[in-house]
């Protein structure tokens, strides 16, 4: 009996460190969403501008939240990235549970606050995989993942497109 409980508890302690803390502690939301803005060259500051605020007003809108605390959870997280080049890919905002009308106007108040960080020209291909690495190591689960890239020309640079798209 000594040597089953001995065994059991070498096997649990193995077990705890294939696991991810993160996944341990994960807090359950209805999605995870990246917003991904292109903030490449292509973009003048009027359009930079218009896309910050855009997605400012869509999540402090009341049909959005009402959307958001229809769920099962009543909360999503939240995450706001900007790129352009292979190497220009930027987590402006980071992972925000909204689940209010004052946990959403505080990442519309960081995404409006944030300067300007992305250059270059449009990887799409590596907007998207950052996006799913930033997904992965969210520290929260959900049924629902969803990257939505805004962007205003094709992929030019970086990763091969198809592959990274591919699920």
């Amino acid at each position: 009996a000594i040597m089953l409980l001995r065994i059991v508890s070498l096997g649990v302690i193995a077990l705890a460190f294939l696991i991810p803390l993160h996944a341990i502690n994960a807090e359950e939301v209805d999605l995870q969403l990246v917003l991904t803005a292109d903030g490449s060259g292509s973009i003048d500051d009027g359009e930079f501008q218009l896309q910050r605020e855009g997605y400012a007003a869509a999540i402090t809108d009341e049909r959005v939240l009402n959307a958001i605390t229809s769920g099962y959870r009543q909360a999503i997280a939240v995450a706001f990235v900007e790129w352009g080049a292979p190497e220009s890919q930027h987590t402006i905002v980071d992972w925000t549970v909204i689940r209010d009308k004052a946990s959403a106007q505080a990442f519309a108040d960081k995404l409006l606050a944030a300067p300007r960080i992305a250059y270059g020209y449009n990887s799409i291909s590596n907007a998207i995989a950052y996006s799913a690495t930033l997904i992965r190591n969210s520290g929260h689960t959900s049924p629902r993942k969803i990257i939505d890239i805004s962007g205003d020309g094709p992929q030019m640079n970086g990763q091969p497109l198809a592959p990274v798209r591919a699920p």
